[in-house]
């Protein structure tokens, strides 16, 4: 069993990776590709972390790569290959080969022992141009669009090619379907790292290239419920509940519907649980909504807010409501709100799995009623509010703000695939990176910034 000098690629399919923190966002994923490699980044077993997709690591100051990568690991495999894209419209798209490149120049680099990606906006049912027949006509091949072929079909031909064995993260659920077709993903996941469990079914060929001697086949996907959801929270702090707090309610609930809908499910969710209820102009609700189905509530409905101030506003609030957006699915948002110290009550549609709190937990309220007598109770006894919120962070964020958890998260994953690695608990941020010449006297500036985080764990 190999438990050091790992090699860890990472690649969303369909994006790229962003590492620049003012590009960053929790919206589109970048958040979660920078969270996933920070961490596994001072994972001690790791010696490599390969990066399979377009990125700006380059682009960093050398203080900011060795304040992200202080121990030197993180190694872009995608532009150390030699990759470059020419293609700039749609016409040259359905001629180029382009995306053979990265495979071509990447060989030489060996293999990694596995890998871990990411399902995004520019992942296609077909990333590589005229390589798939049709559905509708078999005799013609099939075109991709501009974006899912510059990043999607460099990856996608790569693990064809080195077949090497991957996972892939499921965080957004408009980025998978129980029948999920990925028609030229002919080297699939091993499993999927998901937010539930369930049992899917993948479609793609199982011959590349040359698929005219291969066939389309339907295969069972598993993907397993893992605690994936508190990757955004990875080096943040943990705020403790007993701190002033002036705001009782407040809670954060995007639009559910698209287009021209006339209803929306949380719409509806917020008028039972909140807009309908005696003072329901006290609690502020924030994210995004169409303005036809909020003007008739000025007052609770405050719009977006950045992460920051949505951070701001919550570490000054007492209680939240967790509103699901997909039957059995666990989001972050439970978790974001227990690492800045609010008790949030779980709606009764809300990871009905039970991943994370069990059938009868106390924060597992089936009426409205029963979560503001809940409320009521723990304004008279502010202590019990505390002692709820800080067993839990105990619970769920313990070994999450420096990435540990990411351990026994892809451990299991590792076991059931047969491979032949495991990581190792541990953290390190030993400074090994050395400063590059145009800046070497930032160094040591870095390091007493990166170490001094104050959080309860």
């Amino acid at each position: 069993m190999k438990t050091e000098n790992l090699k860890v690629a990472v690649f969303p399919i369909g994006s790229v990776i962003r590492f620049k923190k003012e590009k960053l966002k929790r919206s589109d994923g970048t958040s979660e590709y920078y969270k996933l490699i920070w961490g596994l980044a001072r994972n001690p077993s790791i010696s490599e972390v390969w990066l399979l997709q377009n990125n700006d690591f380059r682009k960093l100051t050398s203080a900011e790569k060795i304040e992200f990568d202080p121990r030197g690991v993180v190694r872009d495999v995608y532009n150390e290959s030699g990759m470059k894209f020419t293609a700039k419209n749609e016409e040259f798209l359905g001629q180029a080969e382009e995306y053979k490149l990265f495979w071509d120049g990447a060989k030489d680099f060996g293999m990694p022992d596995f890998g871990i990606g990411f399902s995004s906006q520019g992942l296609g049912m077909v990333n590589i141009p005229n390589l798939v027949p049709s559905i509708r006509e078999p005799e013609k091949k099939t075109s991709v669009l501009n974006m899912t072929y510059r990043y999607g079909a460099p990856v996608i031909h790569y693990l064809n090619n080195s077949k090497i064995p991957w996972f892939l993260v499921l965080t957004d659920p408009r980025y998978i379907k129980k029948n999920q077709k990925w028609r030229d993903m002919v080297n699939g996941p091993k499993e999927g790292i998901a937010q539930y469990n369930d049992l899917l079914n993948l479609t793609h060929f199982n011959r590349y290239p040359d698929l005219e001697n291969g066939e389309e086949v339907t295969e069972p996907f598993n993907i397993k419920y893992s605690g994936i959801e508190k990757l955004n929270l990875i080096g943040e702090t943990v705020v403790s509940p007993d701190v002033e707090r002036d705001i009782k309610f407040s809670v954060v609930a995007m639009q559910s519907s698209y287009g021209a809908a006339a209803t929306d499910y949380r719409l509806d969710e917020l008028k039972k649980w909140i807009l309908d209820r005696p003072n329901s102009s006290e609690f502020g609700i924030y994210g995004k909504w169409d303005e036809r189905f909020t003007e008739k509530y000025p007052n609770n409905f405050l719009g977006y807010r950045t992460p920051e101030e949505i951070d701001d506003v919550f570490k000054r609030t007492r209680y939240t409501l967790i509103i699901p957006i997909r039957p059995h699915w666990v989001t972050s948002k439970y978790a974001e709100m227990l690492r800045v110290g609010v008790v949030p009550f779980f709606h009764p549609h809300y990871d009905t799995q039970f991943s994370t709190l069990p059938a009868d937990h106390y924060l597992r309220v089936k009426t409205p009623q029963e979560m503001f007598d809940k409320i009521a109770e723990m304004e008279a006894n502010p202590e019990l509010r505390i002692k709820i919120v800080k067993e839990l962070q105990v619970k769920f964020l313990l070994g999450v703000r420096k990435g540990e958890f990411l351990t026994d998260l892809i451990n299991p994953f590792l076991e059931r695939a047969n491979i032949e690695v495991r990581l190792t608990k541990g953290y390190s941020d030993e400074v090994i990176r050395q400063p590059e010449p145009e800046d070497p006297a930032e160094r040591t500036v870095v390091v007493k910034e990166t170490v001094k985080a104050k959080s309860l764990f």
